[in-house]
């Protein structure tokens, strides 16, 4: 296994984790009622099978200056017993590997003789990495600061993939976007996939009046309705005197099928008398699961699939209405995969309304 390159020494690893390890706490922490049972990035595991992997990790690796031969145990937790099992460990390993020495010896691991930087430097990305799946799974923000991820980028850059892209570690690198934020371009060094596994947050909204055009169209139909509601309802907006506050918006009254209901415009800093084709529409308030979509209007299909599996692992039941922001569109952005779409889906009910 060949050492990795990185300006940092065992303090610096040593500093990263302790930065790291309470924001995985507080992660733990903010998981409750059906959200344990939600799947996550990781394939196979739901998020109470992510935090026993979590656990088992740092007990492998609190145990490994101890002596023992680095095998990852199986943890198995209750819900209830996971963040102090979390907590439990996690001191353990960090106390253990600022001992005396610790990180200045090599250990006998089952896949050969390894340095204690080495394994440092593992414990680290791991940490940073399961954070991450943590909140993308739970619906959470995963506070890491943006130093904390960009060093930890810089020492994931410093292993050759015959080290970490190993089965049971880290997959390939995932394409992303030149804007993303340093942990996602952390989590996608790492094999993740942002825009598979997009944020999803739930969030208190307050109703908000928009002026649209209706229509009844077939779905293939629809980028030349918006192109003709959208400038219907800009003229009437322009005629008020109002300006408009937010990005094109399509509202659907229900599920989209091969004939879809839309209503498009926008929302406006003031009322607008209707006339024609031009009406209000009230935008619903209330609890509703957001996430932004990256990519072309077609691949869409795929963003709602997961975000209503999101919901349904969190115990929510989505609402028949849902609504589209377009951030981005061919005259902003001439590349269809870089495309940005809110997309707001509101609770039907809460089975599990505590956040």
């Amino acid at each position: 296994m060949t050492q990795h390159e990185s300006t940092l020494d065992a303090a610096g690893m040593l500093e990263l984790l302790e930065e790291a390890v309470p924001e995985i706490d507080r992660l733990i922490d903010g998981i409750n009622g059906a959200r344990w049972a939600a799947p996550t990035p990781c394939e196979d595991m739901d998020v109470l099978g992510l935090v026993e992997h979590v656990v088992g990790g740092l007990e492998q690796f609190a145990a490994i200056p101890t002596g023992a031969d680095g095998a990852l145990g199986e943890v198995t937790l209750t819900p209830e017993a996971a963040l102090d099992a979390f907590r439990a460990a996690s001191n353990r390993m960090v106390s253990r590997w600022a001992g005396a020495g610790a990180a200045d010896r090599s250990y006998a691991m089952p896949w050969g003789e390894t340095p204690g930087t080495m394994l440092l430097g593992f414990m680290v990305l791991e940490e940073l990495t399961h954070g991450w799946d943590l909140a993308r799974a739970t619906g959470q923000v995963a506070g890491f600061s943006d130093e904390l991820a960009a060093r930890t980028l810089e020492l994931a850059r410093g292993y050759d993939d015959a080290t970490i892209r190993v089965p049971g570690m880290f997959g390939p690198a995932v394409p992303v976007a030149d804007d993303a934020s340093a942990l996602d371009r952390l989590a996608a060094f790492l094999g993740r996939d942002p825009a598979a596994w997009p944020a999803v947050e739930l969030v208190d909204l307050e109703p908000q009046a928009m002026v649209a055009v209706r229509g009844e169209v077939p779905i293939e139909g629809l980028t030349s309705f918006f192109a003709d509601a959208f400038t219907t309802a800009e003229k009437a907006i322009a005629r008020a005197g109002v300006e408009v506050t937010g990005p094109p918006l399509a509202f659907y009254p229900s599920m989209p099928t091969d004939a879809v209901t839309v209503e498009a415009g926008f929302t406006t800093s003031g009322p607008v008398v209707t006339d024609g084709d031009v009406h209000r529409v009230d935008l619903p308030g209330g609890r509703a699961a957001v996430t932004v979509h990256v990519g072309p209007y077609d691949a869409m299909e795929a963003t709602y699939g997961r975000l209503e599996a999101w919901m349904a692992g969190c115990g929510l039941r989505p609402g028949p209405a849902m609504w589209e922001c377009y951030l981005s569109d061919s005259a902003s952005e001439p590349d269809p995969a870089r495309w940005r779409t809110r997309i707001v889906w509101p609770i039907r009910d809460v089975a599990d309304t505590e956040r």
